[in-house]
């Protein structure tokens, strides 16, 4: 029920588990011009591989997939990894995976949309595409369900600044999961 502006030509999706949110996109909207995957679970991110080069070509003209989580800068984290439900970046986790800064790995990509399910690192994510929101203002589609203050402070990071954008929340269950902000700017 919302009009986004900038539309999906240029969608990065930042956990992008086996394609889920993908093939609803590529359902919708049919091939894009380009498309970025963000999958740190090795055993999801095969399946999400195996699934983007199976239908690449209707998917999208040129298709980037990284094994990494997304956070605020480019380094080794510890991982608590769930098979893809709940993995997560986690100071006490066991395993260890790449986080990158979307600024510092999508150099020239200029995203229409950014998409974030990212277990309660979007805050940090944003902080890491600072750049690219400032100079993109791409349609946003954050989840603000994983840390109970994500409700109000990714909406208040994000009009601190000033870049324009109206704010949308959207809940797809009858509790607080699936909670969604949505951003767009008129430009």
């Amino acid at each position: 029920d919302l009009t986004l502006n900038k539309g999906y030509s240029r969608f990065v999706n930042c956990g992008s588990y086996d394609g889920d949110t993908i093939h609803i996109l590529n359902s919708k909207f049919g091939k894009i011009q380009k498309l970025a995957c963000f999958e740190p679970e090795i055993k999801i991110f095969e399946r999400l591989s195996n699934y983007l080069y199976v239908n690449k070509m209707r998917l999208a003209e040129e298709i980037h997939i990284l094994p990494c989580a997304v956070s605020n800068v480019n380094r080794i984290e510890n991982f608590i990894s769930g098979n893809g439900l709940g993995s997560r970046i986690d100071e006490n986790g066991t395993d260890k995976v790449k986080a990158v800064s979307l600024d510092k790995v999508l150099i020239g990509f200029d995203p229409t949309f950014i998409n974030m399910d990212i277990e309660g690192q979007e805050l940090n994510a944003l902080y890491g595409s600072i750049e690219i929101l400032n100079f993109c203002k791409p349609d946003l589609a954050i989840c603000v369900y994983h840390s109970p203050d994500h409700i109000w402070e990714i909406p208040n990071q994000l009009n601190t600044l000033n870049l324009g954008y109206k704010f949308f929340l959207r809940n797809y269950t009858s509790y607080s999961l699936e909670t969604v902000l949505y951003c767009t700017t008129k430009c």
